[in-house]
């Protein structure tokens, strides 16, 4: 891999746990490694994976709520709960003085032995991200193949490095695991293996699955279940049932110290709520002929009560007497729904902060858990099963030469040590190609071919003449011998598509793929970048 694609595109080594703890002589191997590389390090694609947490609902944790350097419109004392708090030397507040307004009135801080902290709860963000080591995969349940992978291991590669609508690759097809995990998931697949068992069980494998139909964005049930979501109206944009767009996806508020200090919502929330907490302060402050602040102000009323002239039990008889005949406080009930309406609304304050809070908050995406359509049953589209006979296996020597297979010589640029009556590689195929045409997906639009004319170079390439009901067609095929993912082939083959286009051909078809009508060149263009 290092020589493919460089060793600077390593990413990192993956530990996969295949099998429990067992007991042998030596050291057990209950773990394989899956080598992550990159084609572009630089421009790699990568969806996080989150996994609950599991910790306390209310786990409410402290942070520092100073940084390193020191930002002048960062530096100033500020108020808390009647004290003044200033930044320790050299450093200044991660906020500015609203933001340090809003956590206070989010109720998000903390005072710590000397100084004031960021409250963080369990609850911000109650997951935690995947990492290089899985622990909780296992082996396959329910083997069909010797070698079988566990569903799980593909599933995570693919939603890790590829969203709905890209190309999967699996060169050693076996039972088709990663075809099939692909197929789930919305991702185009292409499998490949020299057994015709393995294609023969992964091919009834994958026809024979009933999977999950995810609500695709581009689709009118998933504007609206968006809509549902994110509390906002369904969008109006026409919809074409496009793959490419994603799938609805559950999704986790990520709750940080700047989504918060960010949010002027609260500020509208305070306000609205301190119109109707103040008079209910005045109102017990004033029946307790105390001044208490709002921070002051017990939870439970049995500390409300022994302020009341050392009483510690709000109802009695006596106490209900005593109110009465005092005409300086009012009677103890009344005192307690005062404070049983503060704390009420006070709570309520905080739920409507805490609820804007979570709602203005950027989300984390959860690409395992996309919204299912629980009426629909979806099975695997259409796909094809080739073969390419006769067969060749490639050989090389020492000097990484091409070894003809059959004769067991060496084949060097610019020389010829093939029998002459050897059919080279080449020829067969195009008399393949000319015997057995070009099937597409409907046996009706199958390309025959009246004529295949090879093309002289260093391309695999020919001219072929096929009839259609308009005047003949014209179509020339450029197949690749072999290693067509290697870039240096990538290349020529991209060039032999840039020639035809500069001799202005109307059809070009690739084997390998189903044309509909082809592609269509109009003019001279580049060599297309394959990628």
């Amino acid at each position: 891999m290092d020589e493919v694609v460089g060793d600077d595109n390593f990413i990192v080594e993956i530990v996969v746990k295949k099998k429990g703890s067992q007991k042998g002589e030596l050291l057990e191997n209950i773990a394989d490694v899956i080598l992550y590389y990159a084609k572009s390090k630089e421009a790699v694609k990568f969806r996080h994976q989150w996994f609950p947490r599991e910790a306390e609902d209310d786990a409410i944790f402290s942070a520092d709520l100073t940084g390193g350097g020191t930002f002048k419109t960062q530096i100033f004392p500020f108020d808390h709960q009647g004290v003044t708090y200033k930044p320790s030397a050299n450093n200044s507040w991660k906020t500015n003085l609203t933001g340090m307004t809003r956590l206070q009135w989010a109720g998000r801080l903390l005072v710590g032995a000397n100084q004031i902290r960021y409250g963080r709860r369990q609850t911000d963000f109650g997951f935690t991200v995947m990492t290089n080591v899985w622990e909780d995969t296992g082996g396959a349940s329910d083997r069909i193949y010797v070698v079988q992978t566990a569903n799980k291991i593909v599933q995570r590669c693919l939603l890790m490095a590829t969203d709905p609508g890209d190309l999967v690759l699996d060169p050693t097809c076996g039972s088709g695991t990663t075809a099939f995990v692909a197929e789930q998931w919305g991702r185009r697949w292409i499998t490949i293996d020299t057994s015709r068992v393995a294609l023969a069980l992964a091919r009834a494998r994958i026809m024979g699955a009933r999977y999950p139909f995810y609500l695709l964005a581009d689709s009118r049930d998933g504007q609206m279940k968006e809509a549902v979501v994110t509390r906002t109206a369904p969008s109006s944009q026409p919809v074409h049932g496009n793959i490419r767009h994603g799938f609805v996806y559950e999704r986790v508020p990520h709750i940080t110290l700047k989504s918060i200090t960010n949010n002027a919502e609260i500020d509208v929330i305070w306000d609205q709520w301190q119109a109707k907490l103040e008079p209910l302060r005045e109102k017990l402050n004033a029946a307790l002929k105390n001044a208490w602040q709002e921070w002051e102000i017990p939870r439970d009323f049995s500390a409300v009560a022994a302020v009341c002239d050392g009483r510690t039990s709000p109802g009695t008889a006596s106490d209900a007497q005593k109110d009465s005949s005092d005409g300086h406080r009012p009677p103890l009930q009344e005192i307690q729904a005062l404070h049983a309406d503060w704390w009420q609304a006070r709570i309520a304050r905080q739920q409507a902060i805490d609820k804007s809070i979570a709602a203005k908050a950027e989300f984390e995406y959860l690409y395992d858990k996309p919204y299912e359509n629980k009426k629909c049953v979806r099975v695997a589209g259409p796909f094809t099963v080739e073969s390419l006979s006769p067969h060749r296996v490639l050989g090389v020597d020492e000097d990484d030469e091409l070894v003809d297979s059959g004769q067991g010589l060496v084949v060097r640029e610019g020389t010829s040590h093939k029998s002459p009556a050897t059919k080279n590689f080449p020829q067969m195929i195009l008399e393949i190609l000319k015997v057995s045409g070009v099937q597409q997906a409907h046996k009706e639009d199958r390309i025959t071919f009246t004529a295949l004319v090879p093309w002289p170079g260093h391309y695999l390439c020919a001219e072929g003449r096929y009839l259609e009901s308009s005047p003949a067609g014209q179509t020339r095929p450029c197949i690749p011998e072999h290693d067509l993912a290697h870039s240096g082939r990538c290349r020529d083959l991209a060039t032999a598509v840039w020639r035809c286009a500069s001799h202005r051909t109307p059809y070009l078809h690739l084997p390998g793929r189903e044309p509909k009508s082809g592609v269509r060149w109009e003019g001279h263009r580049p060599p297309p970048r394959c990628g």
